[in-house]
């Protein structure tokens, strides 16, 4: 499959700290929800890699390349 040239939705891939509790902490919702956020990339809707403007990085995907 061949892409267009720019994404038409960009979405942001987000990845977060590993937080570490119990289980019962867990189960009894005792855990804080503040988290670190990291920036991993953005892709279309189709989870195509693209830069921040929609371009893609590599505009050839699909089972076919």
């Amino acid at each position: 499959m061949i892409l267009k040239d720019k994404a038409t939705e960009v979405y942001v891939r987000l990845a977060a700290e590993d937080i570490i509790i119990t289980k019962d902490e867990y189960d009894n919702d005792k855990y804080g929800t503040d988290c670190t956020y990291y920036l991993v990339g953005f892709e279309d809707e189709e989870g195509n890699e693209c830069e921040e403007d929609g371009t893609y990085i590599n505009k050839k995907y699909g089972k076919d390349n």
